[in-house]
């Protein structure tokens, strides 16, 4: 459009849409893993914290259910439990969050994204007469909304925050802590379910 062309010429990039790729949560599931070096790291600091005898609630809410008690320090399941609490913590989760994203899920989409920028661009008018900066401003710009909208759209954050929940409360069980029998975790994401879907697809198709 012509308004389009006057804006690039004024400095101001023009707009290129491009549609947000699916998120691989199998693939960040299996690879988030690493980044629970951050959940361990503030679970010191709830333990500082902590006061016993401590009942643990779901997201650590009072009104929700309840999950176990630790009677004391000594309990061999109150790191675990201390974890928990890390994982909820806003600035601990933003960190795992922000450090699975960068370096697990972006380089895997990032290519997709960058090929499909280039492909709009070229559709816009006039995008190859503007100057260098703009179009890398405009690009940039395309590039970094299409893959915001991905990480909104996938639901990865809180899908990330669950599996860093998931992992402390295995390992409350696993140094023996007593679940209460009502409290339902949140269904465990399997790992691989995205890829075997996209392996079913492509067998339906042949």
């Amino acid at each position: 459009s012509e308004s389009t062309n006057e804006m690039g010429l004024c400095g101001s990039s023009p707009d290129i849409e491009v549609e947000a790729p699916d998120v691989d949560m199998g693939y960040a599931m299996r690879n988030a893993k690493d980044s629970y070096y951050y959940v361990t790291q503030q679970a010191k600091v709830e333990k500082n914290k902590m006061k016993y005898p401590f009942t643990l609630h779901e997201m650590n809410d009072p009104e929700k259910t309840k999950i176990t008690d630790v009677p004391a320090e000594e309990v061999k399941w109150v790191d675990a439990t201390c974890e928990y609490l890390a994982a909820l913590d806003d600035w601990t989760i933003k960190r795992v969050q922000d450090n699975v994203w960068r370096s697990v899920m972006r380089p895997t989409i990032e290519p997709n994204v960058d090929n499909a920028v280039n492909g709009a661009a070229e559709n816009v008018e006039g995008f190859s007469s503007l100057p260098y900066f703009i179009q890398s401003k405009a690009k940039r710009a395309a590039r970094d909304k299409a893959i915001e909208t991905s990480r909104k759209k996938s639901g990865f954050d809180k899908r990330i925050q669950d599996k860093m929940l998931s992992i402390a409360l295995n390992n409350m069980i696993k140094a023996g802590a007593t679940i209460n029998p009502e409290f339902k975790p949140p269904k465990e994401e399997e790992e691989g379910k995205e890829e075997e879907k996209k392996s079913e697809a492509m067998k339906d198709k042949n």
